[in-house]
């Protein structure tokens, strides 16, 4: 794993992972409207981002326990996915910090919600996870263990090439500076050179 982020044991490995742009791409689109085409590959690509968070959560009782704790639901967009993605144009400018992030009250019966498409692909999930053996658990988080520090990696590697470039402009501006300060300074060492010849030649007349 690279210095640039570390991962508890104690860290959750269960959560709602989305991404927060999109790329499609459609070969022989040469219109492309709305996208980027790249003549050398024939391909149109396309960018959706990010711009809204939506989850839904449950109270839940375990009579067991007597614990309450909120259970997620779901999403509220369509599908119930919980991110919404908009068309980004070729040269609009995207930093996320408008992103909206909302958490809303779940007020359908738990029939209703079992019953769900994703709900149940999500029950199943977690029946999967319960019957797993302790070899198949250890296997699966070497997986996905080895997918995180991958994507880290990729990541760091890209960072690793901006910051070169960034070093590389660093280093020519600093240059550049220096430069104009020593012919500053050599201008001025020549006027004062001069002036003084002058003041120095005698008089006649």
């Amino acid at each position: 794993m690279s210095g640039f982020s570390q991962w508890e044991p104690d860290y959750p490995t269960r959560g709602i992972d989305f991404y927060i742009w999109k790329q499609t791409q459609e070969k022989g689109d040469t219109q492309c409207q709305g996208g980027i085409f790249i003549e050398s590959s024939n391909l149109c690509f396309r960018y959706k981002v990010m711009t809204q968070v939506c989850v839904f959560l449950k109270m839940r009782h375990d009579p067991e326990l007597n614990q309450y704790s909120w259970f997620y639901t779901g999403g509220c967009f369509k599908g119930g996915e919980p991110v919404n993605y908009e068309d980004l144009r070729p040269g609009e400018v995207k930093n996320f910090k408008d992103v909206q992030f909302e958490v809303r009250l779940d007020h359908r019966e738990w029939d209703e919600i079992a019953n769900s498409e994703q709900f149940t692909a999500e029950m199943d999930e977690i029946k999967d996870l319960e019957q797993e053996t302790e070899q198949e658990k250890k296997v699966r988080l070497k997986k996905e263990t080895t997918h995180k520090v991958d994507k880290i990696e990729n990541k760091s590697e890209q960072n690793a090439g901006m910051y070169s470039v960034y070093q590389f402009f660093l280093a020519a501006s600093i240059l550049s500076f220096l430069l104009g300060v020593v012919c500053i300074a050599l201008l001025i060492y020549y006027y004062v050179q001069a002036n003084n010849s002058e003041e120095n030649q005698p008089l006649t007349g």
